[in-house]
């Protein structure tokens, strides 16, 4: 099965979702970004949702975390 990995960077009021080798989408929660990743891929690819996995990385935590360092 085929794993989509989206990265997950919040702004204001809501997230940008970046679906490697797919496009962006957006999400108002980060507890909403896996069924909005999800749905995007499958509509744009034309394929079930069910037929691949999506991963959500939040890209906003690990810059976080590398500026602390």
């Amino acid at each position: 099965m085929k794993t989509y990995q989206a990265h997950a960077k919040r702004w204001k009021h809501e997230g940008e979702l970046h679906i490697d080798g797919v496009g962006v989408t957006q999400a108002h929660r980060i507890n909403e970004a896996e069924a909005m990743a999800r749905e995007y891929v499958a509509l744009d690819l034309a394929i079930p949702e069910g037929s691949f996995d999506v991963v959500v990385k939040d890209s906003t935590i690990d810059a976080e975390t590398v500026s602390l360092r």
